[in-house]
């Protein structure tokens, strides 16, 4: 599990999870999410609290590396 933690951004991460479980209140970010790991053929955990959406993006880019 990756986690990271900023004043904006609350994001956890697990690759190689049973399933895809992707809790996001931003569709777009979610749906982009699943079909890279969709192609990439990996199961995804992906969790986030944040304020404001380009906090969110940059943030999940960062924890994904």
């Amino acid at each position: 599990m990756m986690r990271r933690t900023t004043a904006e951004t609350d994001i956890s991460l697990a690759l190689g999870t049973e399933v895809t479980t992707i809790r996001l209140e931003d569709p777009v970010l979610a749906h982009m999410l699943r079909t890279l790991f969709f192609y990439m053929k990996k199961k995804v955990f992906v969790e986030a609290r944040y304020d404001l959406r380009h906090h969110l993006w940059e943030d999940v880019g960062i924890t994904i590396g």
